[in-house]
């Protein structure tokens, strides 16, 4: 019988998995939202988009792209997650599992970035990578081995993200994983962070039934 791989050993294939740069997909110099915002931008928006700085060195990772985020630059942001998630955790045979956490919230901003950016085909294809990883990595939960994507390390903002990247494709796939997730909120709702979480999900969901002529499921 094979031996279990130690508690360290999964955390540092867990790390290299969700660092592996062909997991990202070569984002276009131009793109027409920012060509629009270049056209009909107010000035004032416009001007700090274009000089928003690639880096400062009095500011931290997150101050960057909480400013970045302000000036509606997310092809900045994108960049910027592509180097943390390459650079900000360094390869150890025993690292953390906080590490896993930080770089699946890097993930996470930059997959939301292409969101913002309409970059709809990058976001599926990296959506799609990245699921791949989570579905075969595993890590310790308490004693027992999961595949990543059953562990509380992918958030459940990422899982709700998911369903709404299948549902460009796939509709009832997305509509099926939104209930669930809706359903998850729902049995943890006396909590006001996942009763907001509920709330959020049911509004999207009755919105997308409306869209599909689902009429009594969209009030049910």
């Amino acid at each position: 019988m094979d031996e279990a791989p130690s508690r360290e050993a999964c955390i540092a294939h867990a790390v290299a998995s969700l660092q592996r740069s062909d997991l990202m997909s070569e984002i276009p110099t131009t793109d027409t939202f920012q060509a629009l915002m270049t056209r009909y931008a107010p000035g004032y928006r416009r001007s700090r988009s274009d000089t928003f700085p690639l880096t400062d060195p009095t500011l931290t990772a997150s101050q960057l792209v909480s400013h970045a985020a302000q000036a509606d630059h997310w092809r900045r942001i994108v960049s910027m997650t592509k180097e943390y998630i390459l650079t900000s955790v360094r390869h150890s045979e025993a690292p953390p599992a906080s590490d896993v956490d930080t770089l699946l919230a890097w993930w996470h901003l930059r997959l939301v970035s292409l969101w913002k950016l309409h970059f709809f085909s990058h976001l599926q294809e990296e959506m799609h990578a990245l699921w791949q990883v989570l579905e075969c990595v595993q890590v310790y939960e308490g004693n027992d081995l999961r595949v990543l994507v059953d562990t509380p390390h992918v958030s459940f903002p990422m899982h709700v993200l998911r369903a709404q990247v299948l549902l460009q494709n796939d509709r009832r796939r997305g509509v099926q994983l939104l209930w669930k997730h809706m359903q998850r909120a729902k049995e943890a709702s006396a909590d006001s962070v996942w009763r907001a979480r509920y709330v959020r999900v049911a509004l999207l969901l009755s919105s997308l039934l409306v869209e599909m002529d689902a009429l009594p499921a969209a009030t049910s």
